[in-house]
């Protein structure tokens, strides 16, 4: 990084966690000052929660044969008047 980058961001003063959004030449940039100290969780090692389990030999074959369904039957709705005693 250049000296004189260098020397105008130091200008800035952010404080940690602060960032500032700067249009340069038609980019969008945001500079951001990170914490001080280290995570609580930098050291930590992340596990992976899915497991890939091993594929099975298959244990027996099932035949199976597509065909047209026929359509439901629609229920009777009895109209405003059939249903009024």
């Amino acid at each position: 990084m250049s000296d004189i980058l260098t020397q105008e961001l130091a200008k800035l003063e952010l404080q940690p966690g602060q960032c500032q959004r700067v249009q340069v030449n038609g980019h969008h940039l945001e500079i951001r000052r990170t914490a001080e100290k280290e995570s609580d969780f930098a050291g930590m090692v992340m596990l992976d929660a899915w497991t890939a389990f091993p594929q099975g030999e298959p244990t027996m074959h099932l035949p199976v044969h597509i065909e047209p369904h026929p359509l439901p039957v629609a229920p009777d709705i009895p109209s405003e008047e059939e249903g009024a005693a």
